[in-house]
């Protein structure tokens, strides 16, 4: 499960540095696995094969299920030492 965060303040704390607020961003739990509030969506996968590539596991997996967020918007990736939105049908990715 890969729940999509949109806003820097949800995401930060699931950082070491915000780990005390964490408890308050998580919603319901479906499955045994846990919804983040005010998420962009989510997706659930389910592992089909685990490669060996240095000291590193690459996990390849299935997507199984996928669901639109509870407030739209765009969706956020940490890169480069900072937040970056990306979605759209147009593969947008801009410095947030």
């Amino acid at each position: 499960m890969a729940n999509f965060i949109g806003d820097e303040e949800t995401a930060r704390s699931f950082t070491a540095e915000g780990k005390a607020g964490v408890k308050e961003r998580w919603g319901e739990v479906v499955d045994g696995e846990g919804r983040v509030r005010g998420r962009r969506g989510w997706v659930k996968g389910r592992v089909v094969r685990e490669v060996g590539v240095g000291d590193h596991v690459l996990v390849v997996g299935e997507v199984v299920g996928v669901e639109g967020g509870e407030d739209g918007g765009w969706g956020l990736v940490y890169w480069e030492g900072g937040y970056w939105r990306v979605g759209g049908g147009d593969g947008v990715l801009g410095r947030r």
